[in-house]
Parts: C-alpha cells; sequence; structure tokens
C-alpha cells in the first residue's frame, strides 16, 4: 500500500512539475505585472533584469482595414488616425475585423499600444511574437525591427506567413510606440492570438534560446525514438506495438516541427505556409490515431471496438481533407479537431486505468503516462475556452509520455529477451544431450553390427561348409548392407563430432579412382534394382588426392546414396575433371530434380521442406549435411545444381 502511494506522489510530481510554474507564472503574471489600459502601459518601474519579461496584455487600440505606418501618427497637418475600437490581446480579431460587426477572420488591421518608461540613456528594448494570424510587421519608436509574411490589403499583394520571430531597437526618451500591422487570408482566425512579449535585449534572447532548446530537444528525442523503434519493428514485428509507438513518435516529430517555434522554417525558409498548415493538422490526427492503436494493442484491456473503427474513419476523414482542401476552410475544424483529440486521450486514459488495475507491473511508469495525458487533455478543454496556457506544457506531456512508454516497452522486451536466452541455454543443454545420445547409441550398436557382419562375410567364404551360389548371393547382402548400416551410424557418431569441432582429418595421397570403384561396387550391389545403371567415368591421368581416406569414403557413399534415392530409374553416373589445384567430383542423376525453393536448404540437417518431399524422394536426414561439413572440413566446396523434372549434378571439389 505504501508503495501504490509513494508512486501516485511520485508520478504526480513528475507530471505536474511544468504544468503548476506555468500555472503559478500566469497569475503572478496577472497580478503582479503591468497590464496595458486604453492602448498604455507604464513600465517606469519595471527592471526586466530583476523583474522579467514583460507580456503586452490587454487592451491595444485597434485600426480596421488600415495598414499603417510609425509616419501616420507623426504630427503633420491633419489629425492622427483614430482608432476604430479597442481590443484585447490575445484574442482572435474576428468580432472586431468586420466594420458591420459580422464576425469573420479575413482582414487587414493595424494594431498600437505606447508604454512609458524612464527616460534617461539609450537602452535597447526587444520584442517577441508567438503567434499574429498570419501575416505581421513590428515597428518600435519609428524603427521596423521584425515581420513574417507580408501584411497587405488583398490576398494577391502579400504573403501569409506565421513565424514567431523577434527584433530589437534603440530607444531614447520617456515613451515607446509599438505598431503592428496585421492581415489574415488563410485562417479561419485572425490577429494577435498570443502574447506578444517585450524586455531587454539579454531578457529577449535567453527567451528565445529557451524556446528553442526546448524544442530542439523534444525533436530530438521523438525523431531519434521513432527511427529506433520503427527499425526494432522490422526486427520483432509483433502485434504492431514497436510501428505504432514509432508512428507516434514520427508524428509527434512533425507536430512540434509545426508548432511552437516552427522550426520547420529554418530547416524549409522557402516551405509555403499553406504546406505548415496542412502538415499541422495531419500531425495532429496521426498522433490521436497511432496513439490509440499503439494503447489498443499494448494494454492488457480491449480498446472498444466502434472507438477503433470511428477512430479509422475519423483519421482518414481529416487526412483527405488536409490533402485536398484549401487551410483556410479546414482551419474552421480546429474545434472539432480539439475536440476529437480530447475524445481519444479520454479513451487512451480510460484503457491505461483498467489496464493498469488489472496489471499492476510497472505502476510508476503507468501513472506518470495515465497523469500526462490527463493533463494534455486539460489543456485542450480550456484552450477551448480561450484561457492561454503555455505550449511547453503540452510538449512537455507528449515527451514525457512517449519517453515513458519507451521504458516500459523496453522493459517488456527486456523480460522476453531473458526468456529466450534461458530458452537458448535450456536448447543448448539439450542439443548437447541428443549429440551425447547419438555417439553412445552409434557407440553401442557398432560392436553388435560388426559381429553379424564378420559372421556373414565367415559364413560366405565356406567356413560352415559349402553354399549354394544363391546363398552367397544372400550373405554377400548381408555383408554389404551391414557395411552401410555401419556407414550410417558412422554418420550419427560424426554428426556429432561435427557439431561439438572434435573430428579431425587424416590426410594422405589418396587415389580417387579406387576409393570411386568401391564405393560405387558396394553401392550398386546393396541398390540393385531394375532399370537403374551405374557409371564410372574418370579420365586418365587423375591426380592423388591430399585428403583423408575413409572420410572421402563416406562422402562418396552419401552422395550416391541420396541419387539412389532420388532416380526410380535411370543413371548414376561419378565422373570427375581437373580444375586449376581441385578435383571437381560430380554425383549426376537422371531423376526427377530437386525444385528451385529447396536448393538453398537441402544441405541442412533436417530439410524443412523434406517431409512434403519424402513421398517422392525419401530422404536422409543427416548424409547431406555431414558431407557438406566434411567436405568444407577438408578445404572444399560442394555445391548442387537442379530443375525439376531433369537431371541433377553434385559437384563436389576436392584438393589435390
Amino acid at each position: 500500500m505504501k508503495k501504490y502511494w509513494l508512486s501516485i506522489a511520485g508520478s504526480l510530481l513528475l507530471v505536474l512539475i511544468l504544468p503548476l510554474f506555468s500555472t503559478v507564472q500566469l497569475i503572478t503574471d496577472a497580478q503582479n505585472k503591468p497590464v496595458l489600459r486604453h492602448g498604455l502601459m507604464d513600465l517606469r518601474d519595471w527592471d526586466f533584469g530583476s523583474d522579467g519579461l514583460v507580456r503586452l496584455n490587454g487592451e491595444w487600440e485597434f485600426y480596421r482595414n488600415m495598414l499603417l505606418d510609425p509616419e501616420d501618427f507623426q504630427p503633420g497637418d491633419g489629425p492622427p488616425p483614430a482608432a476604430s475600437t479597442m481590443i484585447n490581446v490575445p484574442d482572435k480579431w474576428n468580432d472586431y475585423i468586420s466594420a458591420s460587426g459580422k464576425r469573420t477572420a479575413k482582414g487587414y488591421a493595424t494594431y498600437r499600444m505606447q508604454a512609458l518608461i524612464t527616460p534617461g540613456e539609450t537602452a535597447v528594448y526587444g520584442l517577441r511574437t508567438s503567434n499574429i494570424r498570419t501575416a505581421s510587421k513590428v515597428f518600435m519608436n519609428g524603427q521596423e525591427i521584425g515581420s513574417s509574411g507580408i501584411p497587405s490589403s488583398s490576398v494577391s499583394a502579400g504573403k501569409q506567413n506565421n513565424i514567431p520571430y523577434m527584433g530589437f531597437a534603440s530607444v531614447a526618451g520617456d515613451r515607446l510606440e509599438i505598431i503592428v500591422q496585421v492581415s489574415n487570408y488563410s485562417y479561419s482566425s485572425g490577429g494577435i492570438v498570443q502574447p506578444v512579449i517585450i524586455g531587454d535585449q539579454t531578457a529577449i534572447l535567453k527567451h528565445r534560446e529557451f524556446a528553442l532548446i526546448a524544442d530542439g530537444a523534444a525533436m530530438c528525442g521523438f525523431f531519434i525514438l521513432s527511427i529506433f523503434l520503427l527499425m526494432f519493428s522490422r526486427v520483432r514485428e509483433g502485434r504492431g506495438i514497436t510501428l505504432h509507438l514509432g508512428l507516434f513518435c514520427m508524428s509527434a516529430f512533425v507536430y512540434i516541427l509545426t508548432h511552437g517555434e516552427k522550426l520547420i522554417a529554418s530547416g524549409l525558409p522557402g516551405l509555403p505556409y499553406e504546406i505548415v498548415l496542412k502538415l499541422q493538422l495531419i500531425s495532429s490526427t496521426l498522433v490521436y490515431y497511432y496513439l490509440l492503436r499503439y494503447v489498443a494493442n499494448s494494454i492488457n484491456y480491449p480498446m472498444p471496438q466502434a472507438v477503433m473503427k470511428a477512430s479509422k474513419f475519423i483519421t482518414s476523414l481529416l487526412l483527405v481533407i488536409a490533402v485536398c482542401v484549401p487551410a483556410y476552410y479546414f482551419s474552421f475544424l480546429e474545434t472539432l479537431l480539439l475536440t476529437w483529440g480530447s475524445v481519444s486521450l479520454s479513451f487512451v486514459l480510460y484503457v491505461m486505468v483498467k489496464g493498469t488495475k488489472q496489471q499492476p507491473k510497472n505502476m510508476f511508469l503507468m501513472m506518470v503516462s495515465i497523469e500526462s495525458l490527463s493533463v494534455v487533455i486539460l489543456y485542450y478543454l480550456i484552450s477551448i475556452s480561450r484561457v492561454h496556457l503555455s505550449y511547453n506544457v503540452v510538449s512537455y506531456e507528449i515527451v514525457l509520455f512517449g519517453f515513458v512508454q519507451a521504458i516500459v516497452m523496453t522493459r517488456k522486451y527486456k523480460s522476453s529477451f531473458l526468456e529466450v536466452e534461458q530458452l537458448s541455454r535450456r536448447l543448448v543443454t539439450l542439443d548437447g544431450l541428443k549429440d551425447d545420445f547419438m555417439a553412445d547409441t552409434s557407440y553401442e550398436l557398432r560392436k553388435p553390427l560388426q559381429g553379424i557382419v564378420n559372421m556373414a562375410q565367415t559364413l560366405g567364404e565356406g567356413a560352415s561348409g559349402s553354399l549354394s551360389p544363391q546363398q552367397k548371393e544372400q550373405l554377400s547382402m548381408i555383408v554389404s548392407t551391414g557395411k552401410r548400416l555401419g556407414s550410417l551410424i558412422n554418420d550419427m557418431a560424426d554428426f556429432a563430432k561435427l557439431n561439438h569441432g572434435d573430428l579431425f582429418l587424416k590426410r594422405q595421397a589418396v587415389d580417387l579412382r579406387m576409393v570411386a570403384s568401391s564405393v560405387m561396387e558396394v553401392t550398386s550391389h546393396i541398390s540393385a534394382r531394375r532399370g537403374l545403371e551405374f557409371r564410372l567415368e574418370l579420365p586418365e591421368p587423375l591426380p592423388l588426392l591430399e585428403t583423408d581416406e575413409e572420410r572421402l569414403s563416406q562422402i562418396l557413399f552419401n552422395l550416391l546414396a541420396n541419387a539412389v534415392n532420388h532416380t526410380h530409374k535411370g543413371v548414376i553416373t561419378l565422373s570427375a575433371r581437373v580444375i586449376e589445384e581441385y578435383v571437381a567430383v560430380i554425383v549426376a542423376d537422371t531423376g526427377q530434380g530437386i525444385a528451385p525453393e529447396r536448393l538453398g536448404t537441402i544441405f541442412d540437417a533436417y530439410d524443412p521442406d523434406a517431409a512434403d518431399a519424402k513421398k517422392t524422394y525419401h530422404e536422409l536426414g543427416l548424409g547431406l549435411s555431414i558431407t557438406q561439413k566434411l567436405v568444407e572440413l577438408n578445404g572444399g566446396r560442394i555445391e548442387v545444381q537442379s530443375t525439376p523434372g531433369k537431371a541433377r549434378n553434385l559437384p563436389l571439389h576436392c584438393r589435390y
């Protein structure tokens, strides 16, 4: 029980530290920092170095349908322009931009405010914007200090862009004048929708650097994590858990790239803002979708099928809209998207809570994930109510969720790998026991079999009296079959030795003709069947081979036996030719051949495709596998050449 409450306390601390700090800062700003009233703010007693930055929140002068320059407010022949109204910043201008009072988003206007400052030496002041839809230009005391896009009175005359920027100006005197030109033709809401911040040069630069570092760190983390997960998903597919979490991280990477500081503009400076808006919608949609899919597959609690079907339909619909519909029109779906995001996260939250109750393993990490999603849902609900919280809160919670889930998944796979490792050790142990059993069995079978062969040879030589030709032939068959069975028993013993690396060759000069003749004679005698012909075609002269004579006999026995099993009627030929420093020994048959897909596994100890082939080929289990290992141990190589329905060749290359 104590562990449970400690998990709750620790997870709450980790999840809520940044939201609480942001909320306290917001309340402090509202209570202690200067407020803009009727277009005027008093900054005479404010020290930016010790007191911090100031948000220019409050009532700005608003000049609808006018793009005014600082010169328009200078004393001259006529009176200065009259403000259309006072407008609260930050907020959308939709209720103010039309002179008729009709609610709309498109248009252009000028914002203006003044601040009283302490007179004295010239000082450098800076401004930093966050979100001004969707083209803006800022002047401070008559100096243009920054812009994003080109504000204009018509769509064709300007350029839409909404990238955060900062600017600085040297100011002397006792008054600051800030003018912001704004136009919007590409979004469902316009105006200064996020606070404009003022401060000295050092404070503004630090604020910008912190925002860049926060977004950059989140992007790098999600990108690296997504690449790792997507690559890992190709190794271990499972139920798509790593794939969906990897795609969630990639979508979150694009989301952060196109929100906040919108770092995509730094990497692709010429990218049209229309594309940025489309990427915002696509990334937001995919974040919710892949999060649902990941949780549905990873948590041991079923996600309602109706939710999954609705998710697929809504995601597909939003993606089609993002690709085909202009940004101005689909931006009207902003509230709907926030609602769908809240609903999706609510179902994710529900499933995670239920799954954690049923399986309390990784309780702390799962609680962190649940609480971080709860904060994101709360943030969306507050955003709908037009209360402006820090965007960094959402970024922090998304990053926290992604990395915590990566840790959870890593722990799961670590457990799986440990189980696999334990199973591997057991399999290695069992494999060793199997090899020992084969070695012991072959040893115990060899002695009685050798006794049978010796007795049959003795009887065949007339030790017990004269024999008829038929009796001699039958005893000879017993001897030949016994020797072949002895060869198979030796294969079993050799297989165990080869697996343990305990088999060594006794190299000497060997006459291939003599060995091949002996093996061919025994094989033809054992495999005597009507319609099967054996041919030995060796050239003159033939060099001696540097090999182990016993092992060479074993190799040829296995190859010829395999050819017999593949040939019901026809010709089996053993031939040879000299190729550079090798002698190529070729065992060819006129059997039914082997399918191309089986050529890569025919030398395996237990051919996975041989079960179906046994009906036709009567495969041997170990012969070809041992043959290949013996050939390679001797420094040679073996291959197979075959086409279904045609002759088959097994070239064997031996040094001489």
